[in-house]
């Protein structure tokens, strides 16, 4: 507006000049027509401040306009900072690379590996319920101590050979009519139809069941090592994941003795064994189950009897002072160090443990012979005198089950592995697997070596040399013992 002040007061001081400088008689009219004039500027001056105040408004307006669009520019830049920096690094689930997801088809152990990791569908190896190749399945088509292996380590169904009897006389065939070890159970498992007397169970339904779908004697290792829970039934050893599954669910392990004993394939009486491929092949020229394995595991040539075994590697290293079987593993399954004889195990690892801080048949007898104090409750033997001890200044193999079946407590008969005669007569205080033959029943090799057990694979074979459940385990020997 300074300008246009300075604007009118010049044209008002060029009329005021004029009209000075004209005659009187025109004075008036100039008057009135500077007056006009005067007016007219005031107008102009107004509109253009007007027009100022608009131009200002405008101006201001483009200013916001700018600064709004910068903003969105500044939000533009923080989303695509963001966009990248989450396009580049966040580990996601559809990661075709690395991430270990179910469908790897490359490594991590999933359920449907092709390839390796422990799984219950692989098809290659490792210690698996269907591995079609090897580690001590239950429907393995190759070996390692199987419930269906067709080719060899002591599998009950194994159409092939181990540990398979056909002893021209009796005892303890596992190749029956139908198939493994069964015998006369109109059902199936470990029943006894001896055609001279002893240890006949006969029970249409189970009789002598280690792990009857309700209790007895099941130690139910849910991870694995020598297990007796099969969710079937009778004296299976059925790992929920591995090792020595001895029985499956179906039928395994019964007898069929035309004389008495239960022995597998003895050319004279104890449990000697016959692996057409491999494991604990037994040939005892004279009785205890001294092995002599075509291939390699458990080479036995005891010049006197205990099959006594020193495996410089690992499982049941056998150096008995005395006799029978002391083993002392260094590595883990079944081992003995029985300061007197038998079968006192100590595993510093797994099957069959001493000192199991979990449960499942550990030994810890202070004295020896395989006396078992399950933490949990089957098969617990915390007996300082008996229980479950397999050379018992009384009777041998007695078992006193914190929870229920297969207790024995008495002091005369109830499931004894052997009672004041021997050779493990069991009498059951509820019903299962009675035997009380004064004489022999039920015992793995007759009065000469009793129950001598024999594992195809590995863990927990039991070769009396003697007589006191001596476990010798079927893994590879030392040269110098084949």
């Amino acid at each position: 507006m300074g300008a246009d002040s300075v604007l009118a007061l010049f044209m008002l001081t060029v009329c005021v000049s004029n009209a000075f400088s004209l005659p009187v008689a025109r004075q008036s009219q100039n008057a009135d027509e500077l007056l006009g004039k005067y007016n007219e500027i005031l107008s102009l001056s107004g509109s253009l401040g007007l027009v100022q105040s608009m131009d200002s408004s405008v101006d201001k307006i483009e200013v916001e306009l700018e600064t709004n669009e910068v903003e969105p520019e500044e939000s533009l830049e923080t989303v695509g900072t963001s966009t990248v920096d989450d396009a580049a690094s966040n580990q996601t689930v559809s990661d075709a690379a690395s991430n270990q997801t179910v469908s790897d088809a490359a490594s991590n152990q999933t359920v449907s590996d092709a390839a390796s990791n422990q799984t219950v569908s692989d098809a290659a190896s490792n210690q698996t319920v269907s591995d079609a190749a090897s580690n001590q399945t239950v429907s393995d088509a190759a070996s390692n101590q199987t419930v269906s292996d067709a080719a060899s380590n002591q599998t009950v169904s194994d159409a092939a050979s181990n540990q398979t009897v056909s002893d021209a006389a009796s005892n303890q065939t596992v190749s029956d009519a139908a198939s493994n070890q069964t015998v006369s159970d109109a059902a199936s498992n470990q029943t006894v139809s001896d055609a001279a007397s002893n240890q006949t169970v006969s029970d249409a339904a189970s009789n002598q069941t280690v792990s009857d779908a309700a209790s007895n004697q099941t130690v139910s290792d849910a991870a694995s090592n020598q297990t007796v829970s099969d969710a079937a039934s009778n004296q299976t050893v059925s790992d929920a994941a591995s090792n020595q599954t001895v029985s499956d669910a179906a039928s395994n392990q019964t007898v069929s003795d035309a004389a008495s004993n239960q022995t597998v394939s003895d050319a004279a009486s104890n449990q000697t064994v016959s692996d057409a491929a491999s494991n604990q092949t037994v040939s005892d020229a004279a009785s205890n189950q001294t092995v002599s394995d075509a291939a390699s595991n458990q080479t036995v040539s005891d010049a006197a009897s205990n099959q006594t075994v020193s495996d410089a590697a690992s499982n049941q290293t056998v150096s008995d002072a005395a006799s029978n079987q002391t083993v002392s593993d260094a590595a883990s399954n079944q081992t003995v160090s029985d300061a007197a004889s038998n079968q006192t195990v100590s595993d510093a690892a797994s099957n069959q443990t001493v000192s199991d801080a979990a449960s499942n048949q550990t030994v810890s007898d202070a004295a020896s012979n395989q006396t078992v104090s399950d933490a949990a409750s089957n098969q617990t033997v915390s007996d300082a005198a008996s229980n479950q001890t397999v050379s018992d200044a009384a009777s041998n193999q007695t078992v006193s089950d914190a929870a229920s079946n297969q207790t024995v407590s008495d002091a005369a008969s109830n499931q004894t592995v052997s009672d004041a005669a021997s050779n493990q007569t069991v009498s059951d205080a509820a019903s299962n697997q009675t035997v009380s033959d004064a004489a022999s029943n039920q015992t793995v090799s007759d009065a000469a070596s009793n129950q001598t057990v024999s594992d195809a694979a590995s863990n927990q074979t039991v070769s009396d040399a003697a007589s006191n459940q001596t476990v010798s385990d079927a893994r590879q020997q030392p040269d110098c013992y084949k």
